[in-house]
């Protein structure tokens, strides 16, 4: 099983609903893990109601790190149907905190996410997790020690690594064609977890708004071979030294990906939808770039663990 951490941003969430609508009643194998960052919750209830009729398990954030929500306690009880959704913690040195809030509101199917540099209480991290209310953990694999004593609890132990290298400016990936992303989903089982996690086709890096780019740049993922997953990034190639002109560059951008994946017989909505831009002379946004960049991520990891 794969699962997306993903930002409540709107172009996430809406590539979560475009993800869910694709499946047509087939078995998902994508459990997205959804991080609050904004007060208005419209569009995260709307992104949960869509993948609950299509079936599709996923975990809410209920202690978020960043955004607007940053340092809040969150509780969907009146927006969300009990049950419909894993409540899932970031775990730093706030164990008790955490067990306090699963009491209190008799939280079940709990998922923890322990990331890279969190301060964990280490002698009551496996008591709390063998409780009856944790059902899987999200772990750093380079915690080395925390994920041997996992391992040996039974419970559902899920890698999760930060595997986009971001770079600012995005001048920057004019030279790097193309990097490895990731290996973990044709290595998770022998290495004991029961699936794996990532911050997607996007950095783990929270950036909130941003100025335009001089050059603009996709990036998409792709498998290479039985063992890899590679992500090119498709830079645009005018104006470098300015802002202007972004419908030019989302084209130059766009077509180069375009070919590349007809170069690789590869097709999905996402990339279709890039095809029916170009036809069209249409910009569709920043924003718009970066769910289209996401969505085809998932379906790219869909197709392979299907």
């Amino acid at each position: 099983m794969y699962y997306p951490y993903l930002r409540g941003k709107q172009n996430e969430l809406l590539a979560l609903r475009e993800f869910a609508q694709t499946l047509n009643g087939t078995e998902s194998k994508i459990f997205p893990i959804i991080e609050p960052v904004r007060k208005n919750k419209s569009s995260l209830i709307k992104a949960a109601s869509v993948l609950s009729e299509n079936d599709i398990d996923f975990g809410i954030i209920l202690n978020p790190e960043l955004g607007e929500c940053k340092s809040e306690i969150l509780n969907f009880s009146e927006d969300i149907p009990d049950g419909s959704f894993s409540p899932t913690f970031i775990v730093n040195d706030n164990i008790d905190e955490i067990q306090s809030i699963i009491d209190k509101n008799r939280y079940r199917n709990v998922y923890l996410v322990i990331a890279k540099g969190a301060l964990v209480e280490d002698e009551k991290l496996m008591p709390f997790v063998n409780s009856e209310t944790v059902s899987g953990v999200l772990i750093d694999p380079a915690r080395k020690g925390d994920v041997r004593s996992l391992k040996k609890t039974g419970k559902i132990i899920v890698e999760l690594n930060d595997c986009f290298e971001y770079r600012a400016p995005n001048i920057q990936y004019v030279d790097i064609d193309e990097e490895l992303f990731s290996e973990s989903f044709s290595s998770f089982e022998e290495e004991g977890y029961q699936g794996f996690a990532d911050y997607t086709s996007l950095p783990n890096v929270y950036i909130e708004g941003g100025a335009l780019p001089k050059v603009l740049v996709m990036n998409f993922t792709y498998r290479k071979n039985a063992s890899q997953l590679m992500v090119k990034h498709f830079c645009s190639d005018s104006n470098r030294e300015d802002r202007s002109n972004l419908p030019k560059k989302y084209k130059e951008s766009a077509n180069k990906a375009i070919r590349f994946f007809e170069s690789i017989s590869y097709t999905d909505i996402a990339l279709q939808y890039l095809k029916e831009t170009i036809k069209q002379d249409k910009y569709p946004g920043l924003g718009v770039i970066k769910r289209i960049s996401v969505l085809h991520h998932l379906l790219l990891v869909q197709s392979i663990l299907s």
